[in-house]
Order: C-alpha cells, then structure tokens, then sequence
C-alpha cells in the first residue's frame, strides 16, 4: 500500500507524460505515409532549436547574460565540421571535436569580455562577433566559398531516419544537462549572479570564473548542433547559420516556453513548427515576413507572458499546493 500525496502525485503523472511523448516520437518514424519526410523534418528542425535554446538558457537564464549572437558558437560549429572534413580529410568525430575546440577559445575570449561589460553592452559584444563571422565567410571565398557556402562530402550522406533519432536523443541529453546543472553547485552559483551580481561578490562568489564556465559550456553545446545541422542540411552558408534571424527565433524559443528552464524550450519550439509551416505556405514571397513576425510575438510574451508558457504549468501546480494535501492510497 502506498500513500501519494499531491506533489508525488503531479510528478508521477508528469513523468508518465514524458514517457509517453518519447514512446511516441521514438516510433513515429515507423509509419509508413507520403508526409513523413515533411513531419520528420518539421521535429527534426524543431530539436535543433530545443538544443540551442538549451544552450542559450545556460548563458540568458541561468546567468543573466543576455547573448544576441548565440548564432556565432551554432554556425561556427557547422563552418569548422565540414572546412575540416573538407580541406584536411579527418573523420567525422575529429572535426567534431575540432569544432568544439575552436568554440571553446572564442568562448573564453567572449567570457573574459563578459567580465568588464554589462547587460546591453554584452550583448552588442555577441551580436559584433556574431556579425564578424558573417561578414568572414562571406568574404573569405578561397576557404568558405561566400555566399555560396560549402557542402558537406556524400560519404556522409546519412538516413534521414537515423538523424532524426540522433536528433532527439540530443534533446534529451541537453534537457537533462540543463536539468543537472540548474540542481547542482554550478547552477546556483550561476543564478545568484543573475539574481543578484554584487551581493553574489560580496559573498565570495568567483563571478569571473563563473560566467567563463558559462560561456565555454554554451558554447560547446551550441557547437555540437551546428555540427548536427551541416550534417542534416548537408550545406552551409553565411545566411543560414550567421544571421540574426538565428538567434531571434532561439530566444523566442526559449521565452515563449520559459526563460531559464529546462523543459521551458520544448513548449516553445512550436514556434519553429509554425515557422516551417508558415515558410512551406508562403515559399519565396514575403520573404521578411517571419522576422517581423517574430519580433512581434518576442514582444508579446516579454510583456504579458514573461515567464513563457511553463508558467501556466507552475501556476496550476501552486494553485493545486494551495489546497490541503490530500492522501490518496494506491
């Protein structure tokens, strides 16, 4: 006989839940229909934009460090993975790393700035950097073709259905990594530099080193999921990975679901599914459209909802603790 309280009962039903979803999506790709390349490709897209929410939650949510071009650690993480397959023929797994290594050092650098800015200023620093790598491999055309962009070889030409389970166990990897870190020491100590910076100094805290271990540990992880993208896409270019447009959607995607949370970005990448819909239905024409959409929907959520979806979840779980606990036996 065992007796649940309401809590232990809302966790119980929530972990059902997310069983349940993973059953789901994990045999989804067994039905045999003429949309599910479509569907395949619309959650694929979408876990992509998970991670890097995840990735940016690290640096935004945890430790206050508002990043506008997060877009720099994805797109430099597909630039270094296919340049190095390419023009040095290593293996796969070696550009990879290679990729993460040269994220890692332009983390450090962008850390170290975030100890002598703040707030706005930090941000303008990641949008430069981002918009420097932009204008790099627009015009670097020997090593980065411009515009054109660089394809990555057949031999690695992999089954859509195998990317798209690489692609969701990294979803829950980085949700789980996310999970961990907000639990452990790092978390707090990252949170007590967004809450409150100063008081977090006088307190002994190391803001420096902690906001570097931030910015190196968001940056890796955005590094993996370009090295993902090109592998899925298959091409880069300039205007696919170093945009702004790029970041705007993963911080949508991360404050529509919930700033600073680890399951608030799977809530918000419906707007990523919207986003491919929209795309689909339009093609070509309008082309500024989604970025003004996306602006507006940005502005929306900062001013009404700020907290992101996963707050209508956290209010329905305080309006159930405001009740006396009930005892149900099972």
């Amino acid at each position: 006989m065992i007796i649940m309280d309401d809590k232990k009962k809302n966790l119980l039903k929530s972990s059902l839940g997310v069983i349940a979803l993973l059953v789901v999506l994990l045999l989804l790709p067994l039905i045999q229909t003429s949309m599910m390349p479509f569907i395949m490709n619309l959650l694929i897209m979408s876990f992509i934009y998970i991670c890097l929410a995840e990735s940016w939650n690290i640096l935004a949510g945890f430790c206050g460090l508002l990043s506008m071009g997060h877009c720099a650690f994805f797109g430099l993480g597909a630039y270094i993975t296919v340049m190095v397959i390419i023009y040095f023929d290593m293996t796969l797994l070696l550009a990879i790393l290679i990729s993460v290594l040269f994220n890692s050092i332009l983390a450090y650098i962008i850390g170290a700035i975030s100890i002598r800015v703040k707030d706005i200023f930090f941000a303008m620093v990641t949008l430069a950097v981002a918009q420097l790598l932009f204008s790099l491999s627009m015009q670097w055309v020997d090593v980065t073709r411009g515009p054109r962009g660089l394809i990555m070889p057949p031999l690695y030409n992999l089954d859509r259905r195998y990317l798209y389970y690489i692609a969701l166990a990294m979803v829950v990897i980085y949700v789980a990594i996310v999970l961990l870190i907000r639990r452990s020491r790092l978390g707090t100590m990252l949170l007590s530099l967004r809450d409150n910076e100063i008081l977090a100094k006088s307190l002994g805290v190391n803001t420096s080193k902690w906001k570097i271990v931030a910015t190196i540990i968001s940056a890796v992880m955005a590094s993996l999921v370009g090295s993902f993208y090109i592998l899925y896409i298959r091409s880069v270019q300039p205007g696919s990975v170093f945009t702004f447009d790029v970041t705007m959607k993963i911080m949508i995607v991360a404050f529509i679901g919930g700033r600073g949370t680890a399951k608030g970005p799977i809530l918000g990448a419906i707007i990523i599914i919207i986003d491919e819909l929209i795309r689909g239905w339009l093609g070509g024409t309008y082309a500024g459209l989604p970025g003004i959409i996306y602006g507006l929907i940005l502005a929306l959520f900062v001013v009404f909802m700020p907290n992101g979806l996963i707050s209508i979840f956290n209010l329905k779980d305080k309006s159930t603790s405001r009740s006396a606990p009930k005892k149900e036996v099972i």
